[in-house]
């Protein structure tokens, strides 16, 4: 089909422990990709708790991409496992968008990922963006992030999840580099 800009690829409405397994994201073509490759859209909270993204690969240079998981409603058990998404423009919205300041991840895990984007702010920049509120608990670990947000070089923007081993950079050609509380 020849479709231009389509919203998302995957929408887990309400589908608690759901799994996405393996699955490649890719341009068609100049305008034809999705927007969010994985939107868990329903706004009441808990709905999908237990999903889990895992080993899939997401590339667009398309700058109307906007994130890979873009998440609105508080979850429980969320996992993000071993995915290489490339963003390659400007307008990219993280990796994993959780649209609301106010919703959580509890006991999620996100690790082994690596993101690429060419963002210069730390909203687009980021792995995780968009929570900051004081609820969320899980572990990021191990993640790869390139990015060209000079400023803050901000990885992951998750309060209160515990967080080792992320490596960040915002220069082309360096190398990633630990940031975080001890660095």
């Amino acid at each position: 089909a020849d479709l231009d800009a389509i919203v998302h690829c995957i929408d887990v409405v309400s589908a608690k422990n759901a799994t996405i397994h393996a699955c490649e994201f890719k341009e068609g073509g100049a305008n034809k990709v999705f927007i969010d490759a994985i939107d868990v859209s329903s706004t009441t909270d808990n709905d999908s708790d237990g999903l889990a993204v895992l080993d899939c690969v997401a590339t667009s240079i398309d700058d109307q991409v906007d994130s890979f998981i873009e998440i609105n409603q508080s979850m429980d058990r969320f996992e993000c496992i071993a995915n290489v998404v490339s963003h390659q423009h400007a307008n990219a919205t993280g990796m994993i968008n959780v649209t609301t300041a106010t919703d959580v991840l509890t006991d999620c895990y996100i690790a082994d990922n690596a993101y690429s984007n060419l963002a210069t702010t730390t909203a687009g920049a980021a792995l995780v963006v968009g929570s900051t509120a004081t609820g969320n608990s899980g572990m990021v670990v191990r993640n790869v992030v390139s990015h060209r947000d000079t400023g803050g070089e901000l990885i992951v923007d998750l309060t209160g999840a515990g967080m080792a081993g992320n490596l960040g950079t915002a220069a082309a050609d360096a190398e990633g580099y630990t940031v975080g509380p001890d660095s």
